[in-house]
């Protein structure tokens, strides 16, 4: 056997036994209910692998291989794959570990095998009516595990930088404080993962389905969210500067106190979201939709929001000194105590839209749509009307269809 599948076979030998072991568990414990399934499927799988190294030998290629029916008792899948892992492992540490030293010193190499999640005890943990598969993963840097099945995998702390986890199921994994820095997860299923602190910088998440996902306090800088879907998403204190979120998909997600300083949100979807207290400062939100979003607070200044839809949105004590919102939708949003010094809102609907005390100095409302707008202890001076005429103290704001009476 040559070094290259000598190796090979060593960094598959930790997969095995952790098998081994969580189903000498299972066994031990009478556990049996809903895990045969995924016993069938974890052996056939490591045994696949064997087999693609070792393919002239028949005892691993034929008796060894995995022949139960579908429609078979959990017990018996159980049962079977319990023995077939058993023999597998013995082979393979007969054949070619302990009687071969190279094998040793490989593990000892650069390219040695890093241990996680150490066994699959966690798959029997109750997570809604079945349990939950843990999977136990050994991978290196620079690993290529695309379209791999790793739900429910156990990898916190794991230091997965530049792997590629394209079209990867990694439903439900923990990868808390994980370091997937500059990782290629585009198109995967991250679907209820908890990715809690971990470091997702300049990462490729392109297209992942990230929906209720935990990515509290995770460092997601630079990092490409493309046509992402993070409907519920949890990324509180998440930071995000640069960070390319161009028609994700983003209703409901909790955004309180994140970073996203230059931020690419064009055409993205947050109706719904929980953005109070967010740096948005120099983002891109052109043509969003954050209809009934919650800005309040949030930092918005040199943002661009031109044709965004803002309709119920409450940015009340917002900053969005300098921002681009022309022909913004604001129908009646809250920007009670908003800042909006020089900021550019043209053509923009203000319809029923409360801006009470409100500082629109040196503003421009040309051509904007002040109707039913509450302007009552706002700050207009210097600002230009909707008839491009400069606001002077006193002005009579009904002739635009507004209410209220500036403070100056």
């Amino acid at each position: 056997m040559d070094e290259t599948t000598r190796e090979a076979i060593a960094r598959l030998m930790p997969m095995l036994k952790a098998l081994q072991k969580s189903m000498e568990h299972s066994v031990n414990m009478g556990l049996h209910s809903g895990l045969g399934a995924t016993a069938a499927k974890s052996y056939r799988g490591l045994h696949a692998k064997v087999a693609e190294l070792i393919t002239e030998d028949p005892y691993i290629t034929e008796t060894l291989a995995y022949d139960v029916p579908d429609d078979a008792k959990d017990e018996q899948k159980i049962a079977t794959a319990q023995l077939l892992t058993n023999q597998l492992v013995a082979y393979l540490e007969s054949q070619f570990m302990e009687t071969d030293e190279r094998v040793v010193q490989l593990r000892k190499r650069k390219h040695g095998m890093r241990e996680i999640g150490i066994d699959l005890q966690g798959q029997l943990l109750n997570v809604t009516r079945s349990a939950l598969r843990k999977a136990v993963i050994a991978v290196d840097r620079g690993e290529d595990l695309s379209g791999q099945d790793l739900s429910g995998a156990d990898l916190r702390n794991a230091d997965m930088v530049d792997m590629n986890l394209s079209g990867a199921n990694l439903n439900g994994a923990i990868l808390a404080h994980a370091d997937l820095s500059d990782v290629n997860l585009s198109g995967a299923n991250a679907q209820g993962a908890n990715f809690e602190g971990a470091n997702l910088n300049d990462s490729n998440l392109s297209g992942v389905n990230f929906q209720g996902v935990n990515l509290y306090g995770a460092n997601l800088n630079d990092a490409n969210f493309n046509g992402a879907i993070l409907t519920g998403a949890n990324l509180h204190d998440a930071h995000l500067s640069d960070v390319n979120l161009s028609r994700a998909q983003m209703m409901g997600i909790n955004l309180e106190n994140a970073l996203l300083t230059d931020a690419e949100l064009s055409d993205a979807n947050l109706s719904g979201a929980n953005c109070a207290r967010a740096n948005f400062n120099d983002a891109n939100f052109a043509r969003a939709d954050l209809r009934g979003v919650d800005l309040s607070q949030a930092q918005l200044a040199d943002a661009d929001l031109t044709d965004a839809i803002l309709e119920g949105a409450t940015l009340s004590g917002a900053n969005l000194t300098d921002a681009r919102l022309s022909r913004v939708k604001l129908y009646g949003a809250n920007l009670v105590d908003t800042l909006l010094v020089e900021a550019d809102l043209a053509n923009a609907n203000l319809e029923h839209a409360n801006l009470t005390n409100a500082n629109l100095t040196d503003a421009s409302l040309r051509r904007a749509n002040l109707n039913g707008a509450n302007f009552d202890g706002a700050d207009l001076t210097d600002a230009t009307m909707p008839d491009g005429r400069e606001y002077t103290p006193g002005m009579d704001l009904r002739q635009y269809g507004a209410t209220g009476t500036p403070l100056r």
